[in-house]
């Protein structure tokens, strides 16, 4: 379900929001992927504010954004 979403994005040019475990912590992104290989995407973070690399190990869950369902986004989630 996960590469499902991935693709969705990277095909259609729309974020995504994934909850990822990164080294420290485990984080709320909406992102943009735009290009995969192997077991690494490499995306825009909205949160970041740049490209960034994600291992797909780390993404814990990814979702098709839905701004009406994703409204507490901008209230400290990340």
């Amino acid at each position: 379900m996960i590469s499902h979403v991935l693709n969705y994005s990277m095909d259609s040019g729309l974020p995504i929001t994934i909850i990822y475990q990164g080294k420290d912590e485990i984080t709320k992104r909406k992102i943009k992927v735009l290009s995969w290989q192997g077991d690494r995407i490499r995306a825009y973070c909205c949160l970041r504010k740049e490209c960034r690399v994600f291992s797909i190990q780390g993404i814990l869950a990814a979702v098709i954004y839905d701004r009406k369902r994703d409204s507490g986004y901008s209230q400290g989630y990340h």
